[in-house]
């Protein structure tokens, strides 16, 4: 059995980041005739939940790059990994260092709390206020307590500060880092730091195996899509993907804007 799998931002998401009516009737056309079709993105359920309504899709989705994988069906996730604890505290002290502010995303009993300092740079302001009413996740304006399970941390401001925070941290053991440049505003870099094993393609193999599929085939239009296309046996990259994703893809299909992945899922 094949596994079909897209990100969102940039490649199944339009401009104003949701999913066109066209490629929700697409994708359940081709989701009627039994491909089997799911979501691997930077996101958490809090924001895909709602994207993905209307959609019928039944498998767990990968979430958080890897951190998590989450069934909508149960709304509960399905496997997770967290930073060691022994590294949340230089994490925090360094990033400090660097006059940053994370959003730190912690789990617990199958809700997220997502931890962070006052708000100043406009675009965290943005990004809070666009995600704080939801049932899924809860912001708290406070040091995270000691002992909880973190997820991950997602910064976000211009490039030189990222730059300058990414090269502090970028050989510490057991941490994976994705850096890359933010699909709607291109001033802004966003990093994410998660636990060294937590990837999209660690995720994709482990919902993969679980379910004894055969083959990959995979739709991506950033960065932290390589490792997912490198797993892939074929991979397809949106004609507004960056240049390094296009190079590994097996082709490059039609953008964001042209209901693309919906469309090749339909014609198989």
């Amino acid at each position: 059995m094949n596994l079909y799998i897209s990100d969102l931002d940039g490649t199944l998401l339009n401009s104003e980041a949701l999913v066109s009516d066209n490629s929700k009737n697409i994708l359940n056309r081709a989701l009627n005739k039994g491909i089997n079709f799911t979501i691997a993105t930077a996101r958490t359920p809090a924001t895909v939940v709602n994207i993905l309504k209307g959609i019928n899709i039944t498998l767990p989705i990968v979430t958080m790059n890897g951190a998590t994988i989450y069934d909508i069906k149960t709304n509960k996730y399905f496997y997770y990994l967290t930073i060691e604890r022994k590294l949340i505290s230089t994490l925090q002290n360094i990033i400090a260092e660097e006059n940053l502010n994370a959003f730190i995303y912690s789990i617990k009993d199958d809700h997220i709390f997502v931890y962070h300092n006052i708000l100043k740079h406009p675009y965290q302001i943005k990004f809070y206020e666009e995600r704080k009413n939801t049932i899924y996740k809860t912001f708290v304006q406070k040091a995270p307590p000691e002992n909880l399970d973190i997820l991950y941390f997602t910064i976000m401001d211009y490039e030189d500060k990222i730059n300058s925070l990414y090269s502090r941290i970028q050989h510490i053991p057991g941490l994976s880092l994705v850096k890359y440049r933010d699909t709607y505003d291109k001033k802004i870099m966003n990093l994410e730091i998660y636990h060294s094993s937590a990837s999209k393609a660690n995720a994709i193999n482990y919902l993969k195996n679980y379910f004894y599929f055969d083959k990959l085939i995979s739709f991506g239009d950033n960065l932290n899509d390589i490792p997912m296309f490198r797993i892939s046996d074929e991979c397809y990259a949106v004609n507004n993907a960056v240049d390094e994703l296009k190079n590994i893809s097996t082709s490059v299909i039609e953008s964001n804007l042209d209901d693309s992945v919906a469309k090749f899922l339909n014609s198989l």
